[in-house]
């Protein structure tokens, strides 16, 4: 069975992949280098954290057409867009997803991590392999040991540890959007008539 791994980033990536077995690494470019465990028909495949952020859509994009309070009204305020970066990591995600039976949601052992892999990662992963077989790996450390028994003892996705962070972000960006603006906006006035002193 080929498997993909998602790691939150290419320190551990790496370490997972050599706790496991001979790694091939792939050099993709630069920035992102996929390691092949072949005795365990494994890819490892390093983020770089978030490759997914909240963003003001289009309608809400210019300051002043719009009033700031609406930004935590409307459910069109904000949109999910993926980040500068994202691009060849989500090329990744989804060549190597096509041949993959099985995806390892691998990244850190909490709440952030939980929502890097499953809501930022996944649905790409899904996108070309709606059923495909998911699971996690938890790693609380990544020695060697620690590595090899969690990969042997593989859970159930951390959903709702992955949704609790998604609610969390939402929250941060509609509150930190509308904040932002309505503070810029109120203290425009104040700004220019200091500058005109």
């Amino acid at each position: 069975m080929t498997a993909i791994l998602i790691s939150e980033k290419a320190k551990a990536a790496h370490a997972i992949a050599e706790g496991l077995g001979s790694i091939q690494p792939i050099k993709v470019n630069k920035f992102l280098t996929i390691y092949y465990v072949k005795n365990r028909d494994l890819y490892v495949i390093p983020l770089r954290g978030h490759i997914m952020k909240y963003e003001n859509s289009a309608a809400f994009a210019k300051w002043g057409a719009s009033d700031p309070r609406e930004i935590i009204l409307q459910q069109n305020a904000i949109e999910k867009k993926p980040a500068d970066y994202a691009g060849t990591y989500i090329k990744a995600l989804k060549d190597y997803a096509k041949q993959a039976d099985l995806c390892i949601i691998g990244t850190d052992a909490d709440i952030v991590g939980c929502n890097i892999g499953i809501m930022d990662a996944l649905p790409f992963v899904q996108m070309v392999k709606p059923g495909i077989l998911v699971k996690q790996i938890w790693l609380n450390d990544l020695q060697k040991s620690s590595i090899q028994n969690a990969f042997q003892n593989l859970i159930p996705p951390k959903y709702e540890w992955a949704h609790s962070g998604e609610a969390r972000a939402i929250i941060d960006a509609v509150i930190g959007f509308a904040a932002t603006r309505e503070v810029t906006l109120t203290l425009k006035p104040v700004l220019k008539a200091i500058e005109v002193k």
